[in-house]
């Protein structure tokens, strides 16, 4: 495997160009490639089944890899600058579950730029957000960058879930933005009505519910960045659309934060050939279909049969399950199915994950048979 090059340390010069914040910045650690896995342990590619990032194991809609195919005789030309096609689409296949209004619904390079952009828009240095760990990194990242500091509000340890009444006893007048992951990652779980309801009357800061695997779920919030003043609901298409690789986001926003938002915006971040994509995608309910048919009959089957193995799962309403595989490390677990060519994720870092924390992406039958047959070696089933 070719070794990355080594950097040489900035010196006292190079230092004064640097933003002190970015000296105590941890880089995100993303789940392992198959490519990497195959060269470490010698796998050919092909016998390597990746079910750690999340992907959608069926691919991308064939609508839209024809759109994709199909746009390349304008990929000399600049995207608009507002991903204003995007935008429209979103708001015509939203339109039969609720009235968005393409004003308010803005587009970006993944769900992360989306983030960004927010950050950049309303936080300064002085200012704190509220992040609960386990969770996503980005958000305490994308806060960090824009100067602010986050307040960790850790979720409930027996069950992974948020603890509503300390998020909102941790709120302080500096605090103007609370990030939470519905369907969180990488546990899996959903946020109430209830939950949201009470967090949106109990405070006036900027309630940013990221809905990257809703999907997946029996629920969306997505009515309610209408409805209230304060809320912001992210999607993306990199998980139950098979667009990783196009890096498309959107988010939907109050009237009044949407034209500022643009203001922030990075211009042409949507490309044309991603757009174009996005919009097949939107069109196939067929495969979306297949692909949460395929999702809920694993997630089963793995709530199933983890425990036979005396492994503790997590109720989850994403395309993943979360799995405490104590008194083996995640580290250990994920190294020893690496060696059989399978590729999960360790969650150690995830900050309050604990050490003992794997996250499975729910793949075809296939896929899951040959994770459970080599979990199954480690731990052997109970009588």
């Amino acid at each position: 495997m070719k070794r990355a090059p080594k950097h040489r340390r900035p010196g006292p010069r190079e230092r004064r160009l640097l933003r002190p914040a970015i000296a105590g910045l941890e880089p995100y650690v993303p789940g392992r490639s198959i490519e990497e896995v195959a060269a470490e342990r010698g796998i050919a590619p092909d016998r390597i089944v990746k079910l750690g990032s999340n992907e959608n194991p069926l691919g991308a809609s064939p609508r839209a890899l024809a759109a994709l195919a199909a746009a390349g005789p304008q990929l000399h030309l600049y995207p608009d600058a507002t991903a204003r096609d995007l935008r429209e689409g979103l708001e015509r296949w939203w339109r039969r579950r609720v009235d968005l209004g393409a004003a308010r619904i803005v587009a970006g390079n993944g769900m992360d730029n989306v983030l960004d952009t927010l950050a950049r828009l309303l936080l300064q240095p002085g200012d704190t957000v509220i992040v609960c760990p386990p969770t996503f990194s980005w958000y305490e990242l994308s806060a960090r960058l824009a100067g602010a500091e986050p307040i960790f509000v850790p979720r409930r340890k027996r069950d992974l879930r948020v603890d509503v009444h300390a998020v909102l006893g941790a709120v302080r007048p500096s605090t103007r933005i609370i990030y939470l992951c519905t369907p969180n990652n990488p546990s899996g779980d959903t946020l109430t009505r209830a939950e949201v309801e009470a967090l949106a009357r109990g405070t006036d800061c900027l309630l940013f519910l990221d809905e990257a695997y809703a999907d997946f779920a029996d629920r969306t919030f997505m009515a309610e960045a209408g409805r209230r003043r304060h809320v912001v609901v992210g999607r993306t298409f990199s998980k139950a659309w098979g667009l990783a690789g196009l890096r498309i986001g959107y988010a939907a926003l109050p009237d009044w934060l949407a034209p500022a938002y643009l203001k922030a915006a990075t211009p042409f971040v949507v490309s044309r050939a991603a757009t174009s994509a996005a919009l097949a995608a939107l069109d196939d309910d067929e495969h979306l279909a297949r692909t949460l048919a395929m999702v809920r009959t694993g997630r089963d089957r793995y709530a199933r049969e983890l425990p036979r193995l005396g492994l503790r799962t997590c109720p989850s309403a994403a395309n993943f399950v979360a799995v405490r595989t104590a008194p083996r490390s995640a580290a250990e677990v994920c190294a020893a199915l690496a060696a059989e060519g399978v590729i999960v994720r360790d969650c150690t870092s995830f900050s309050g994950a604990g050490d003992d924390l794997v996250r499975i992406t729910v793949g075809t039958d296939e896929q899951n048979s040959r994770v459970l047959d080599a979990l199954a070696r480690l731990f052997p089933p109970r009588a």
